[in-house]
């Protein structure tokens, strides 16, 4: 008897162990970890704007070549004085056929500049311009222009043209157009002589454009400019 109970106990035993060795066993669960989102700040770009003490300052005129200069103060002044004292006196032919008319002796010809509707350059030559010192410290320069492409540029107000005028240095008259005024081709008005004493226009029956400008700016400069 003793004999079957410890067979039955070693039995049992072995089943026990059996069972134990077909049951899986479950992991534990491993929590898994917060992420917590981030937001990525944007790059701001540095702002690289030079300052107002940087920028290169540049004028509409001298800036173009080292050997001019934007005449200002007295030496403007002096300047202008001087080419009041070689201007024209704008003389209709009537005018110097008067008695005791007496043409200016120091009167010089200059150069009339222009843009063309092309883009090129207008040109002209003339005797018939007058330098105006005014108070208001507004100069002006009236001219007498034969019609043509080059009086037809200047022509309309806020039109702008320049003039070169050799008095001892070169100056360059950066001009505006502030007023026009056309006398009209006829053989009355020719006839009478109220066109300039230079006016050569008659075989073509042209009129003649007296034009009246501001002066922007007066520079000079000491290079022959057309010589």
């Amino acid at each position: 008897m003793k004999k079957l109970a410890s067979l039955l106990a070693v039995f049992g035993l072995t089943l026990s162990l059996g069972a134990c060795s077909n049951e899986t066993a479950q992991p534990e669960a491993t929590p898994t970890p917060e992420v917590s989102e981030t937001t990525e700040a944007p790059e701001v770009e540095a702002e690289t704007a030079a300052s107002e003490g940087n920028k290169e300052q540049a004028d509409g005129y001298t800036s173009a070549s080292s050997t001019k200069t934007t005449l200002t103060g007295d030496a403007l002044t002096e300047a202008t004085t001087g080419l009041v004292e070689v201007s024209s006196d704008l003389a209709s032919l009537a005018t110097t056929q008067e008695e005791g008319y007496v043409a200016p002796e120091t009167a010089a010809h200059v150069q009339i500049l222009s843009v063309n509707p092309t883009g090129t350059v207008g040109f002209s030559t003339i005797a018939a311009w007058q330098y105006q010192q005014n108070e208001d410290g507004v100069d002006q320069v009236v001219v007498q222009l034969t019609d043509g492409q080059n009086a037809r540029n200047l022509a309309e107000v806020g039109n702008r043209g320049s003039i070169i005028v050799h008095n001892g240095l070169y100056y360059i008259l950066h001009l505006e157009t502030v007023a026009v005024d056309v006398l009209e081709y006829t053989e009355e008005n020719f006839n009478n002589g109220l066109f300039n004493y230079a006016y050569t226009g008659a075989a073509h029956q042209a009129s003649q454009y007296n034009i009246t400008f501001n002066v922007l700016a007066v520079e000079s400069t000491p290079v022959a400019l057309l010589d």
